[in-house]
């Protein structure tokens, strides 16, 4: 490989199980979730890996995740501590599948 692909080498998934995948290439990050959580208004699941404290972003980060029925609000979140979780966010819950995946950069 040549000198610009640093990227394609530096990229390393530091989790990938129970539908989250953390991802560092080069001095990004990429998380992502693809499965479902409960219905509850404010229901969640959580990511079993926490991030290093020089991968966490300095505030929250998040994004939207769409869901299959189109019905509700759910949001993927980095927070600085280094938890990445997946919350339904009011209103009427769904236990529908989803995906959605957020990216942020790294020092």
């Amino acid at each position: 490989m040549g000198e610009g692909n640093h990227a394609v080498r530096d990229s390393v998934t530091l989790y990938n199980a129970k539908g989250f995948t953390v991802i560092r290439t080069g001095m990004m990050m990429l998380v992502k979730y693809s499965g479902h959580i409960g219905n509850g208004s404010w229901d969640s699941v959580q990511c079993e890996y926490v991030l290093p404290a020089e991968l966490r972003p300095p505030v929250e980060v998040n994004g939207m995740v769409c869901v299959s029925n189109g019905q509700t609000a759910r949001m993927l979140i980095v927070n600085p501590e280094g938890i990445i979780r997946c919350a339904n966010m009011g209103a009427a819950g769904s236990n529908q599948n989803c995906v959605g995946s957020l990216c942020y950069p790294i020092p």
